[in-house]
Formats: C-alpha cells, sequence, structure tokens
C-alpha cells in the first residue's frame, strides 16, 4: 500500500489471483513491469544527462539539440516499425536539422 492511499485511508488491494492465466500470459505480464521498470531508468538517465548538458551549455544552445530526437524517432519509425516517411517528412527532418545546426554554430 502506498503512502498516498495510507492518507486517503484507501484500503489495501486485495492480491490479484492470475490463476486463471496462462503461463505465457503471466510471462507477459512480468516482461511489461520490467519493461516499465526499465523505462523509468532510461528516463532517469535521461534527465541526469540533460542537467549535465544544461550545467556546461547554455539553454539557448542546448534546447533546440531536443528537435534532433523529433528527426531521430520519425527514421527510427520508418527503419524499424516501417511506417511511411515521405517528402514532406523528409522536408521537415531536414529543416529541423538544419535549424539544429544553425544554433550550434552560433
Amino acid at each position: 500500500m502506498s503512502l498516498l492511499d495510507k492518507l486517503l485511508g484507501r484500503k489495501p488491494a486485495e492480491p490479484e489471483d492470475d490463476s486463471w492465466m496462462t503461463e505465457e500470459q503471466r510471462n507477459a505480464k512480468l516482461a511489461w513491469w520490467e519493461s516499465k521498470w526499465a523505462d523509468r531508468c532510461v528516463h532517469a538517465l535521461s534527465l541526469v544527462l540533460w542537467v549535465l548538458a544544461l550545467s556546461r551549455t547554455e539553454v539557448s544552445v542546448m534546447y533546440p539539440m531536443v528537435s534532433i530526437g523529433f528527426a531521430l524517432n520519425a527514421l527510427l519509425a520508418w527503419w524499424l516499425l516501417g511506417e511511411a516517411l515521405n517528402a514532406q517528412r523528409l522536408i521537415g527532418i531536414a529543416v529541423i536539422m538544419l535549424g539544429v545546426w544553425l544554433v550550434a554554430r552560433s
């Protein structure tokens, strides 16, 4: 039971009965929880790296670098998930990268 549950006077949740689940479903549920924790760890690491980057560089230079993530996300979605990359998206990615390059040079 969480501290918030205690403060709000909530009753503890009953343990979930997963006896009706197949072994594969139990493994999938466990994998989901593990990936949830992995996601939190990666997010925490990115936060630490972001703070370190901001401590060494001006915000006006670093913040546009966040845009690289948008371009990288589109390219990874095309490569890993087979999403379409039409000419308009490619031009948008090029504009983003040009803008980041211009800011980095200033």
